[in-house]
């Protein structure tokens, strides 16, 4: 990745959205939410092998405040710092907010790109955050990736209508996770194919992170939807 040849476009809300643009503007759009205490650079290495696409990193807009995050780490969060756990979707209120904000000056700066048909991919409280977003605004989802993410309380008001019918969902998870348990997990999948989209689950022996099984398996499954418009 040249980086000569990103954007970075501040939000007025807060956060900021770094592009890498394709080649010609109506290629495809992958969208990343990095996790708690990550940041903008945080899932540039899951960005490989994908070809000419457009690409998307969210940076969120809370700071994490010095002695809350582990390992000195500060780095962002997609909640207010008093709210971490993220456990409800009203929590997301302000995650939400800026996703929008940061699509409108996207389709304002690159107009010709398809920033409605995005596939979104999310770790941990981002994949938490992509998944409220895209329940709340199912027309921007193109397909959904979440990696060791989980969905808050109030998300069952959200799949009732099933607004991901016919959409296409990776999850992945660690069967050792101490932050996302199994069956929070399983809980993720199942309620996801209530709102009708198409589910791959993949476990992996790990803890909070994505085992490279699993990472292989996901980018086979996503080049088939940005190269060929697969059938979920």
């Amino acid at each position: 990745m040249d980086a000569a040849t990103y954007f970075d476009i501040p939000l007025d809300i807060g956060g900021l959205v770094r592009v890498y643009p394709a080649s010609h503007p109506e290629a495809a759009v992958l969208i990343f939410l990095h996790g708690w205490t990550g940041d903008e650079t945080a899932l540039q290495p899951f960005d490989l092998g994908f070809g000419d696409t457009w690409r998307a990193f969210f940076r969120a807009p809370f700071s994490v405040p010095e002695g809350l995050a582990p390992l000195g780490r500060r780095g962002f969060s997609w909640v207010p710092a008093d709210r971490v756990r993220g456990s409800r979707v009203e929590d997301y209120r302000a995650a939400i907010q800026t996703l929008e904000h940061g699509l409108q000056r996207l389709r304002a700066r690159f107009p010709r790109t398809r920033w409605s048909q995005g596939h979104w991919v999310g770790f941990s409280q981002g994949a938490a955050t992509a998944a409220v977003f895209g329940l709340q605004y199912p027309q921007y989802i193109a397909s959904y990736t979440g990696f060791v993410g989980y969905l808050p309380r109030g998300a069952e008001a959200l799949v009732r209508r099933k607004p991901w019918r016919g959409k296409a969902a990776f999850l992945a998870h660690g069967r050792q996770d101490p932050l996302i348990p199994p069956a929070r997990g399983e809980a993720m999948a199942e309620m996801m194919r209530a709102a009708g989209a198409h589910v791959t689950h993949c476990w992996g022996d790990a803890g909070h992170k994505v085992t490279a099984g699993c990472l292989a398996q996901w980018r086979t499954w996503l080049r088939e939807r940005l190269e060929s418009n697969a059938e979920p």
